[in-house]
């Protein structure tokens, strides 16, 4: 999209707890959990928005 003038918003929650993996969100937020060691779940929805 060469030229585009669009805007967008996005909002994100990241303080969302998920009662399937309780373990994991006792100390921190869902969003904080480690992904394969290197990466946040946040990276990922950061990394889509700004795409």
């Amino acid at each position: 999209m060469v030229g585009s003038n669009k805007s967008a918003l996005g909002i994100i929650f990241p303080n969302s707890y998920d009662e399937l993996v309780p373990e994991l969100v006792n100390v921190r937020l869902m969003a904080s959990i480690p992904f394969a060691s290197r990466y946040r779940l946040i990276d990922f929805m950061l990394s889509i928005l700004f795409w």
